[in-house]
């Protein structure tokens, strides 16, 4: 079995367009990914459908991928690094000035 997404949200009417990423899912309904769009999916985001969508409550998926995330990170290794965030400048004080 590939990678299936479900979605089902309370809140709206069963049948509703929604969507996932880039995938298109039927509210209250899955999709199981085609080889083709698992492939966009990790090209587009640098992870797996899995690791996207998290634990969420609404939106679940399952299943097993073609590309695990060790292969995903392996693709995109600049996507597993988080730059460094600079420290923030010291604003200036204005009654010095003179």
């Amino acid at each position: 079995m590939g990678v299936k997404i479900e979605v089902n949200f309370p809140n709206m009417d069963k049948g509703t367009e929604l969507d996932v990423g880039g995938i298109l899912v039927k509210n209250g309904g899955n999709v199981e990914l085609t080889d083709e769009q698992e492939a966009f999916f990790v090209s587009k985001y640098r992870k797996t459908p899995k690791e996207w969508a998290g634990e969420g409550e609404y939106v679940k998926v399952s299943g097993t991928g073609k590309f695990s995330p060790k292969q995903v990170e392996d693709m995109f290794p600049e996507a597993s690094t988080t730059p460094e965030m600079a420290e923030p400048a010291e604003p200036e004080d204005e009654g010095d000035k003179g």
